[in-house]
């Protein structure tokens, strides 16, 4: 039986579960982001990837973007996991018909899809410049609880800010110029004003310029961040509201439980991953001058060998190892040594190092009929025909990686897709111990694959990830540098690095070859007050070349040491990410939930929920909980499908919960399968270095930790909390433990 309400598609599904019989509703939580290419050519650089994407992840929002330039729209009438619409339209964008989005927009907010409005609305003028009507324009505005003063302000010498709530002012006062802005007011007493403007003359016209309400929100143009180009970039870049309020706020996220994609077991993630860029270089380190190495064979002695503790994924140039391309003698000895290790998992960096993907993308090789399958003289010339005739010219700057001098870095054989996926990464396996397999493909130059190569990725069976450059230090001090968790190319998926490599910190390896060091900043920025990203070391086989730069990778490295942290695969967190892009999750109670097709992602986190704690009787196939920062982190057993999270009051969040059943606090290694009997627990642990993890016991008393035929004896005292450490090869096999009450100390 199927019926509509206003917020929820919901399926009636009886659950013989502790005897009660629940209702099923799907909670939505995509997001669809309205975008423009005609003003803006690629989603990457549209405000809502750029700005929107990465604090909607955090609010457990996935976000689908589709483009209105040939004023379509997508029918959302059996969509019931979409919870909104996002339109952030570049500025001086126009519509040649404007009634037919609003009248979209009005049908969906209607039907209880929300609605949020920021950057250029593209509501009130037609690309002829004729205004919209105003009745059809307030019919939109009156539900988000705005009135149009039909007043454009552009005159603002004289205006004041009459009000600033606490959800604005975030990284950047408003001080100094006040932009022009269209006058609209709230009417809806359902509705907060959160900045407000008055206009001095003889009525003080009023307008309000960041609004919230139960149907969503509204945040004049030019009011939600601060940009500064200087010259051809943005150089500064800050938010003036707060996002995650504001989002929280306006899509009303707060009885969403949110996958999330930072947190395994209660730790952070840590997972680490190498471009094969600089492989075959000879390194300048003095230590190595009598008979210098590669830069391959120092990043093996100095940054591997040593951290056999810390998981790192290696992607080579498979042309960098091929004798036919650019081998050096020295290249593939020391390709098997690295492989050889095993905290050292395969990937490929693709054959022949494409520099600009969108170069080799068929769809535009019909259009601009370019030599792409053959040696090109003229390689500039031919880049540039290529973005005059794919990028359309306009005043704005083009926010671009520098020009390459040719579109890949080897042309020996013409390009071919299949050989840069699949035929790189079966050349890479000729040198790693028999059986271990390349399970991904790391992006290289501008990290930009087009759908067709994403597609083929997809279809070899191989993961993907690179793109993204997150940074948040002094350099880059904002949130709107920190990347969302991918991109949606087409119909497929790009997996973002959650960090980025110290080619940013290098000036492009020309400089600054300390640089990387500064990594650690991102990871303190992103770690409070909002736990946003994993930490991840990121980096070339290039930084073997320089002591700077091998001194930055090691301080970066020791720091991860000291971190209370999980370490991953690189493989394993791109299938989190993807478990974030499938899951779905069930209301079945004001306080019960059933999580769907999350695959990897093992983290459901709920937001400002310090006085609540898992119903361990009522639940099925959790393992454990934390709290931290005000939210609640639940763990999930791998080994259980479609678990239920069902949660209770509980008041004492000083102090981890004391239950009648056993849970897990943190664990430094991955943990599933956990069966509980009694007093008594027993679970299956897998991972890098010493297997720390902090159980929460029934009762305080002796306990006995086994595991392969060993003991280790804890006693429980203060808030039943067991802490060991399993002392074990979990590297390649499991470890099978169990915690057994002794009775009292």
């Amino acid at each position: 039986m199927k019926f509509f309400n206003k917020f929820f598609y919901s399926t009636i599904l009886c659950l013989a579960f502790n005897s009660e019989v629940f209702a099923k509703e799907l909670i939505p939580n995509v997001i669809i982001a309205i975008h423009n290419l005609k003003e803006e050519p690629k989603i990457q650089l549209s405000p809502s990837h750029q700005l929107a994407q990465m604090p909607l992840n955090h609010l457990g929002f996935k976000v689908e973007f589709h483009d209105i330039s040939k004023e379509t729209y997508p029918n959302l009438d059996d969509r019931p996991e979409v919870r909104g619409i996002l339109s952030w339209l570049e500025n001086g964008t126009r519509l040649e018909e404007p009634e037919k989005y609003i009248n979209w927009l009005i049908k969906n907010i209607k039907s209880g899809k929300k609605f949020v409005m920021m950057g250029e609305p593209a509501i009130f003028t037609k690309a002829n410049n004729e205004l919209v009507k105003l009745k059809l324009v307030n019919e939109l505005l009156e539900l988000i609880g705005l009135r149009d003063e039909e007043n454009w302000v552009d005159l603002t010498y004289d205006v004041r800010y009459t009000r600033k709530s606490h959800i604005t002012e975030f990284e950047r006062k408003y001080i100094g110029y006040i932009k022009p802005y269209q006058q609209l007011k709230v009417i809806d007493r359902n509705y907060t004003p959160h900045l407000t403007v008055k206009k001095a003359g003889e009525d003080w016209q009023e307008a309000d310029l960041v609004v919230t309400g139960p149907t969503g929100g509204y945040v004049s143009n030019g009011y939600s961040h601060y940009e500064y180009y200087n010259g051809t970039e943005i150089s500064v870049k800050q938010w003036f509201i707060n996002p995650f309020s504001f989002f929280r706020l306006a899509f009303q996220s707060d009885d969403l439980p949110k996958p999330d994609a930072t947190t395994l077991n209660g730790r952070r993630i840590y997972y680490s991953h190498i471009d094969g860029d600089g492989w075959n270089n000879t390194t300048h380190i003095e230590e190595y001058q009598e008979d210098p190495p590669l830069s391959a064979q120092v990043i093996y002695d100095k940054a591997l060998k040593p951290y056999p503790d810390l998981p790192v994924t290696v992607g080579p140039i498979a042309a960098d190892l091929d004798k036919e391309w650019a081998a050096r003698k020295e290249s593939s000895k020391i390709a098997v040594d690295i492989f050889a290790l095993p905290h050292v998992e395969l990937a490929s960096h693709t054959y022949s190092h494409p520099f600009h993907w969108k170069y080799f993308d068929k769809k535009k090789r019909r259009k601009i009929k370019l030599p792409f399958d053959k040696q090109v003289k003229n390689y500039s010339k031919a880049l540039k025909e290529l973005k005059d005739k794919i990028i359309p010219s306009n005043d704005k700057p083009i926010y671009e990686n520098p020009t390459y001098e040719k579109p890949r870095a080897y042309e020996k054989k013409p390009f071919d897709i299949k050989n840069e996926i699949s035929g790189s990464a079966k050349f890479i396996e000729r040198f790693a111990p028999a059986g271990k397999k390349v399970k991904l493909i790391q992006w290289s130059g501008d990290t930009s694959p087009f759908e067709e190569v994403l597609e083929e990725t997809r279809l070899s069976g191989y993961l993907n990830i690179n793109g993204g450059d997150s940074r948040f230090d002094r350099e880059y001090n904002s949130l709107t540098w920190v990347s969302p968790l991918g991109r949606q190319v087409g119909k497929e998926w790009q997996i973002y690095a959650s960090n980025s490599n110290e080619n940013t910190y290098t000036d492009l390896w020309t400089g600054r070859y300390h640089g990387f060091k500064y990594l650690i900043k991102t990871f303190e920025n992103t770690e409070s007050p909002y736990r946003l990203k994993p930490l991840n070391v990121y980096y070339h086989m290039y930084s073997g070349e320089r002591k700077a730069a091998l001194n930055a990778l090691i301080a970066n490295l020791e720091y991860v040491r000291t971190q209370k942290v999980i370490p991953i695969e690189t493989s394993q967190f791109i299938k989190i990410v993807e478990g974030f892009q499938n899951s779905k999750i069930y209301k079945l109670s004001d306080n019960s939930w059933q999580v769907e097709n999350n695959g990897d992602l093992q983290t459901i986190r709920f937001d400002y929920s310090s006085t609540k704690t898992v119903d361990y009787k009522k639940s099925k196939g959790v393992i454990g909980q934390r709290h931290l920062q005000g939210s609640l982190y639940v763990f999930l057993d791998k080994n259980v499908e479609n678990p239920l999270i069902t949660l209770k009051d509980f008041n004492n969040f000083h102090a981890p919960a004391i239950l009648y059943e056993s849970y897990l606090v943190d664990s430094r290694w991955d943990v599933w399968n956990v069966k509980r009997k009694g007093r008594n627990t027993s679970f299956y642990a897998r991972g890098y270095g010493l297997g720390e993890m902090t159980w929460q016991v029934p009762v305080k008393g002796k306990y006995r930790i086994s595991f392969n035929d060993k003991n280790i004896y804890v006693i429980a005292k203060n808030n039943n909390l067991v802490s060991f450490t399993i002392n074990e090869d979990a590297i390649t096999k499991h470890v099978p433990v169990k915690i057994i009450y002794e009775g009292e100390s």
